[in-house]
């Protein structure tokens, strides 16, 4: 911008005014040329693609009939097109008929065909076009237009935007004349009381606003500031006057300070000498203290000082450590915590790094807690750290915490069979309640039973041909008495177990008989997978038939839409149990009610008194075995028995 740099700010703004409209009306004339030039090319081509069409239809009979004569007849149709210069019809690769402008100073007509098309060069437009017949191609034409018309038409569009432009340059340049001076008139009037100031040294002059723009904004802010200077003028002389009095007052004070800089000077030179004391004695302390201590530099983390203690603590000598950086001294896969811990100090957010892993010359890795102190050293800054080897603490801690954990473990072992003590307990009440309810029961229901069963007895004997409601009647009575009869029975059992009478023998025929002694739907399918393998058992046959039987018919009982039966039988190696699965496909059970199928007096059917799989669950422990409940709703459940094997 040299053109603007030393003219006035009235050129400057007439200059910039005639720059941009310059600019703007060139590029809208550049646009226009452009423009022009883009739609003349296209349509040129398109006119000689539909001369070239044109004259293969009217040359098809004369290549066909081999008459050159004809079609030349035909190419000089062209010349009530002056543009064209040249033509020329091609059959295969040899030139068949020409046709010649009226310039002969034209360049040549190509010896042979060149590719379909439309071409610009050389300042003509040519075009090579297929000629058919009956859908086969039997020659070329080639015209070869010149852009007279263009340059003619482009050297019009040339005056007349020339005419424009300098016609608009002189209207923008007189505009801008009438239209600076909003601008540069009040820049001026402002440069003229400058200049009044400058001259007079007169602060007090001021220059008058005339506008509530930018321009009258900056003459407030002249005045204001030629105020201020005012101010500070008065402000500066009363200053000086003050000085004058203050540079005598102070020369008599220097003869008087003269004498104490010479005792100053006396002071610093023992100050240093007790420096240099104090440097030896924290010298002597570096070197002997107890703990390793080490200067880092912050920004690029070597080691620039290192006592004994650190070098025997690391394995390394002092010389080692000072071609080292903080990086070097702990183990890689700790870095990215150390050197956070190194920012942290750095940044005096911390003082104390704990349970910093540090990497010894052998490859042993140490513990150390590092406190720091931020120190500058040659103009740099470092932290300072000692070290405080915790590694024998920390393996007295490591075993510490082992052996917590060894004793929660075993209070929560003890916790669990203390609890199971407690269930154990509660079951022994509910027992007790029970059989005390049982044995009531049993006394009280029994007698009224057995009189309704022989009367029932008696009546089908006195009646020999009842009727069918009489007799449907007398049967729900003789089986509901036999229901009571067998929950009594079991309240019995339940209450007051027998011991088991201990027999040798197989599980698999036990499990056979049982199955078979309970009623199974006809839509429930019964597998049996039961192992040859298994090993005989020391139980009670009785006792066994009974829990088999009691978990197959719950199997049963919870499909009542249908559904497989898996029993399995197997003996896991080594052969200690004998374990036998009842897999069902039935409704299943959530958590709460698997938590509490084997509790007595707990059931999910609209009949019973929930005493089947509880007293299964006693028995199976009385032989000193296990029962598991695995299901999940809608998923069906699995019951295993484990009996211990001899």
């Amino acid at each position: 911008m040299r053109f603007l740099r030393d003219v006035s700010i009235r050129h400057k703004v007439t200059r910039i005014i005639m720059v941009t409209s310059s600019i703007a009306l060139f590029l809208l004339w550049a646009a226009f040329v452009i423009y022009e030039l883009i739609c003349f090319r296209d349509s040129m081509e398109h006119e000689l693609v539909i001369i070239g069409e044109l004259i293969g239809l009217n040359s098809a009979a004369a290549i066909e009939f081999d008459d050159s004569a004809a079609a030349e007849e035909i190419l000089t149709g062209l010349r009530a097109n002056p543009g064209i210069v040249a033509a020329c019809i091609y059959v295969e690769q040899d030139v068949f008929a020409t046709y010649q402008g009226l310039d002969l100073m034209r360049p040549r007509i190509p010896a042979k065909p060149g590719k379909d098309g439309v071409y610009l060069e050389g300042g003509f437009v040519s075009i090579f076009w297929p000629i058919t017949f009956d859908n086969k191609r039997i020659g070329t034409v080639y015209i070869q237009h010149d852009l007279e018309e263009f340059y003619a038409d482009l050297k019009r569009y040339v005056i007349i935007a020339g005419t424009v432009l300098a016609v608009s340059l002189l209207i923008a340049f007189l505009l801008s004349r009438v239209f600076q001076r909003g601008i540069s008139k009040p820049v001026l009037d402002l440069a003229h009381t400058a200049e009044a100031v400058a001259a007079g040294k007169d602060y007090s002059i001021r220059a008058v606003k005339q506008s509530q723009d930018e321009l009258g904004l900056l003459t407030e802010r002249f005045n204001d500031m030629l105020s201020q200077i005012q101010t500070r003028d008065a402000a500066l002389q009363e200053a000086h006057d003050k000085l004058e009095r203050r540079v005598e007052q102070r020369t008599a004070e220097l003869a008087e300070s003269n004498k104490d800089l010479r005792d100053e000077i006396t002071e610093r030179e023992e100050a240093q000498k007790a420096l240099k004391e104090s440097e030896e004695r924290y010298k002597t302390l570096f070197q002997n203290a107890p703990e390793g201590v080490i200067a880092a530099d912050i920004e690029t983390k070597g080691l620039t000082h290192v006592n004994p203690a650190m070098c025997k603590m690391l394995g390394y000598s002092e010389e080692e450590l000072n071609r080292m950086t903080v990086i070097d001294i702990h183990p890689k896969e700790s870095l990215e915590h150390v050197i956070s811990e190194f920012e942290a100090q750095a940044r005096g957010e911390k003082l104390i790094a704990p349970n910093i892993p540090c990497l010894r010359k052998d490859g042993t890795v140490i513990y150390a807690d590092i406190s720091t102190s931020k120190i500058l050293i040659d103009g740099r800054d470092h932290n300072v750290g000692f070290f405080a080897d915790i590694t024998e603490r920390k393996e007295a801690e490591e075993e510490l915490n082992k052996y917590r954990e060894h004793l929660e473990q075993e209070v929560e072992e003890r916790t669990k069979q203390l609890r199971e003590a407690q269930e154990k307990l509660i079951r022994q009440e509910k027992l007790a309640v029970l059989g005390q309810l049982a044995g009531g029961l049993g006394h009280e229901l029994r007698n009224p039973l057995g009189a309704i069963k022989n009367a029932v007895y008696l009546l089908n004997m006195v009646l020999e041909k009842p009727e069918a409601e009489v007799k449907e009647t007398l049967e729900i009575i003789e089986k509901e008495v036999g229901t009571s009869e067998r929950v009594i029975t079991s309240l019995l059992d339940f209450a007051r177990p027998k011991p088991p009478t201990r027999k040798v023998v197989d599980v698999n025929d036990i499990v056979q008989a049982a199955v078979s002694r309970i009623p199974v739907p006809e839509n429930v399918e019964v597998v049996r997978q039961l192992s040859e393998a298994v090993p005989s058992v020391s139980a009670d046959p009785d006792q066994l038939a009974q829990v088999f039987g009691n978990v197959a018919l719950n199997a049963v009982q919870a499909m009542p839409e249908g559904g497989q039966l898996v029993i399995k039988s197997e003996a896991p190696s080594p052969a200690e149990w004998v374990i036998v699965s009842f897999t069902d496909t039935g409704v299943g059970m959530d958590e709460e009610t698997m938590g509490k199928v084997l509790e007595p007096l707990f059931t999910t059917k609209p009949k019973g008194i929930g005493l089947g799989l509880a007293l299964t669950k006693l028995l199976v422990e009385a032989h000193g075995g296990t029962i598991e409940v695995e299901s999940a709703v809608g998923k069906g459940s699995i019951f295993t028995v484990k009996l211990l094997v001899g």
